[in-house]
């Protein structure tokens, strides 16, 4: 979002509010100048259908909605030398049966705008990953050195009474399955899956498909303050 810091800049001429459309492809680069840095603001990002064929988004059977069911999520993460931020759409979709009453219209609504604050001082990468797979999801208790309360409060730490196992969030091991990656304080990740943040990996199986159907693939408004200097001095600036 534009704070009154930067829209002090804005109006001073000492920086610029700007724009750069992501999509179509699963990975594009914002350039940054030298002796400029950027605050990413917000994020604009449109639902989209990643279709079970090439050939229509009409007229599509049970079973293609429940294959495009398996395919309603898309993650985005934005990253440089600077920072590194992941942010995961679950699309938006309209389903209307079809005057045969035997197959239904499908189309994507809607919008989600979120605002940031994220500097970068360096080219930014936005990439682009899908999931369309189902993840197999094993249960058990959290550690007894990480964070809880006992039922009915929280589901509970190993060795306290009336502990709940919970679904743990697994590693991906095979390459379909959900990837995740380390979060927050390791020391206290004793159990591999109970402290893993839900992440899908980058690899042929969740790439994007269908790229010449303008609903079938991710779009993304994003803004961001152009700032002559630093970032290291960055209270100087302001």
């Amino acid at each position: 979002m534009i704070t009154p810091h930067l829209e002090k800049l804005i109006l001073c001429g000492k920086a610029s509010y700007n724009t750069f459309v992501i999509g179509g492809s699963e990975k594009q680069i914002l350039n940054v100048s030298n002796d400029r840095f950027i605050i990413i603001t917000d994020l604009t990002y449109f639902s989209q259908l990643n279709l079970p064929d090439r050939t229509s988004n009409l007229g599509l059977t049970e079973v293609g909605i429940g294959k495009l069911m398996s395919k309603l999520n898309t993650q985005l993460r934005v990253f440089s030398r600077k920072s590194n931020n992941t942010f995961l759409f679950r699309n938006q979709i309209n389903v209307t049966a079809n005057i045969s009453g035997t197959t239904h219209d499908v189309f994507p609504i809607g919008s989600v705008k979120l605002d940031t604050f994220l500097i970068h001082d360096q080219d930014v990468s936005f990439t682009w990953s899908q999931n369309f797979v189902n993840t197999a999801i094993a249960t058990g208790f959290s550690p007894s050195k990480s964070v809880g309360q006992s039922p009915p409060y929280d589901y509970g730490l190993e060795g306290q009474d009336n502990v709940i196992p919970v679904s743990l969030v697994r590693g991906g091991i095979v390459p379909l399955n959900i990837q995740t990656v380390p979060a927050g304080n390791q020391a206290l990740n004793l159990s591999a899956t109970g402290s893993l943040e839900f992440i899908f990996p980058v690899i042929t199986q969740t790439q994007l498909t269908n790229l010449d159907n303008e609903v079938s693939y991710p779009i993304c408004n994003v803004g961001y303050v152009e700032i002559l200097g630093s970032p290291t001095n960055i209270g100087g600036t302001f």
